[in-house]
């Protein structure tokens, strides 16, 4: 089969692009069309070298430094864990995707080529979307699959008590939850107005605990529980409750900052 650089490069910086997108998909990851692109673009670029006659050692090399430059790209490189991940995500999909392509080969007899993990295809540009675009749909579906079942994970049952009266929550384990009540330093729990069942606090002792996220600024009412556990275990931890006029979606009454459950 002649292969045709200008056919060559297109298709797998298609292809790089939509990996790409999967990655991101999967890990929950943010970039601009814009890196995406560049990144594809390189990939692509760099995808030649596979058509040199290589030994399997400096292929592997080469497929490892790659993918980290195409994730960086991509996704940025401050931690150097995240750009771990993010790469071994990325060769795992380009893995399955060469797999895939392979079996397609054997069963239907598409005039393509898996060249050290790189895709040759010799066929129209809409047969390749087509493929492609199933192909991205089907590690989506992959993708919010396992997303489910890591929010499961993430699901934690809180009971506390208040001048005895008692509430269990459905709380959610929220990494980026650093709030703190501002006299104790004490971690906060946020839950909805919602869950106090019309109980009122009415105390002395509530806090104004302010907070910021990307959409503002402003104050939160807090009060010290009486005790709280959570999945059934007593913490003796001290910590705070605040109130949230809002909700927090399905099945999530609150947010719980991971200090708790060190």
């Amino acid at each position: 089969m002649k292969i045709y650089a200008d056919v060559f490069f297109l298709v797998n910086a298609f292809v790089n692009y939509f990996l790409l997108l999967a990655t991101g998909k999967l890990l929950n990851l943010k970039s601009k069309g814009i890196r995406l692109i560049a990144a594809s673009v390189f990939g692509a670029l760099a995808s030649f070298i596979s058509l040199l006659s290589l030994n399997k050692a400096i292929e592997i090399t080469v497929t490892v430094i790659t993918s980290l430059l195409l994730t960086a790209l991509s996704f940025g490189f401050k931690r150097p864990l995240r750009l771990i991940v993010n790469t071994l995500c990325f060769i795992l999909f380009s893995t399955l995707f060469s797999g895939i392509n392979l079996l397609l080969i054997n069963l239907f007899g598409i005039n393509a080529l898996v060249i050290n993990g790189k895709v040759y295809y010799d066929i129209n540009l809409l047969m390749l979307i087509i493929f492609t675009g199933v192909f991205y749909l089907c590690l989506s579906l992959i993708s919010n699959i396992v997303k489910m079942n890591k929010d499961t994970t993430l699901i934690h049952k809180l009971t506390f008590s208040y001048k005895g009266a008692d509430f269990t929550l459905s709380t959610f384990l929220d990494t980026g939850n650093s709030l703190k009540e501002p006299f104790s330093g004490a971690p906060v729990i946020i839950i909805s107005k919602r869950m106090l069942k019309g109980y009122s606090i009415k105390d002395e002792s509530l806090r104004l605990i302010p907070y910021k996220t990307v959409k503002g600024e402003g104050l939160l009412y807090g009060f010290k529980p009486d005790f709280i556990e959570i999945d059934g275990l007593k913490t003796e931890k001290e910590c705070y409750i605040a109130i949230f006029e809002g909700d927090f979606g399905i099945n999530k009454d609150g947010l719980i900052p991971p200090e708790l459950l060190k």
